[in-house]
């Protein structure tokens, strides 16, 4: 194998697999996402740069450029997985890229520290009570004359 594409359908562990023989087979890897936006001009040059290269291995469908693609490659592979597979692999890395910053640290205790109301000021500084955010007011003058 001197060209291989790798597709799939999002969540089927297209650039999982991919990074793994790149790194078993020494083949280049050519991410598309990072070739460009789909259908540019920018994109069908990348992809007609990988093509004359004699090894690669692309991760994911090559929109627009289809049939230079198919028929340069020695090898597709197309991993179909149930969807119930696929749908929790997504689920799994949406939320780790919500929740974490990337480095695998969460964020979620953060988020839950700036959502708590705060009772005081800063240090040492207690807040007057007030009325509540939406709440009717304690006021009594209001309404007086």
């Amino acid at each position: 194998m001197r060209r291989v594409m790798v597709a799939g359908c999002a969540g089927s562990g297209k650039s999982t697999l991919a990074r793994e023989l790149a790194a078993r087979t020494g083949l280049p890897l050519f991410e598309r996402d990072a070739l460009g936006v789909l259908g540019s001009q920018e994109y069908r040059a990348a992809i007609g740069d990988m093509r004359a290269t004699p090894r690669w291995i692309l991760d994911g469908a090559p929109y627009y450029a289809d049939e230079h693609v198919y028929q340069a490659a020695d090898a597709v592979i197309f991993l179909d997985y149930p969807k119930s597979v696929v749908m929790s692999r997504v689920l799994r890395r949406t939320l780790t890229i919500e929740l974490t910053d990337g480095r695998g640290c969460a964020l979620a205790a953060r988020a839950r520290s700036l959502a708590r109301p705060r009772t005081s000021g800063p240090v040492g500084v207690d807040l007057p009570p007030g009325p509540s955010p939406g709440g009717p007011s304690t006021d009594d003058s209001a309404g007086s004359p």
